[in-house]
């Protein structure tokens, strides 16, 4: 019965080796996956020039109340897996797309619950970046002006599935 305790301690700590090592083998640039909108107000939208962009799916439109863009985009998420919220706005002369003004909210107990409210920073160029614990599966970005946006999630060395970080 010892010789299998000690068995069982042993393979253990082996394995917390082997993820410890896998983890740090990882450098920050892999650990980020970004994950794009799944559901959004309209289907496509705009870009200054002109050209049709999607409003979701991998390589939408990130921007939110420009070329009918709409104001809202939905991101399915891991439950208790951070998310990175990155947000930024337009440097250019002209431009005017860098009020960075939003409400986050999550989807739990069959209803969207408001998270918080991101008031700034309103100035060309800005950028702000904001980390959130969903509760639920989903959560949603409404905007009150205009600005561009990615969300991303954590993720190991598993391919293109985003996994629940044990952080």
């Amino acid at each position: 019965m010892e010789t299998k305790k000690i068995l069982v301690v042993m393979i253990a700590i082996l394995s917390v080796i082997s993820i410890t090592a896998i983890a740090n083998t990882v450098n920050a640039e892999e650990i980020e996956q970004r994950i794009w909108p799944s559901e959004a107000p309209v289907d496509t939208c705009k870009d200054g020039a002109g050209n049709p962009h999607s409003t979701t799916g991998e390589n939408s439109a990130d921007w939110f109340l420009y070329g009918g863009a709409g104001d809202w985009k939905i991101f399915d998420v891991i439950p208790g897996s951070q998310i990175h919220i990155h947000s930024r706005g337009d440097s250019c002369p002209g431009c005017v797309l860098w009020h960075i003004n939003y409400y986050l909210d999550d989807y739990y107990g069959g209803a969207w619950h408001e998270v918080t409210f991101i008031d700034g920073p309103d100035q060309k160029g800005a950028e702000h970046d904001h980390y959130y614990v969903p509760i639920g599966d989903r959560v949603r970005i409404r905007a009150t002006s205009g600005f561009y946006v990615a969300v991303y999630g954590l993720k190991f060395s598993d391919g293109e599935k985003i996994v629940p970080s044990s952080n």
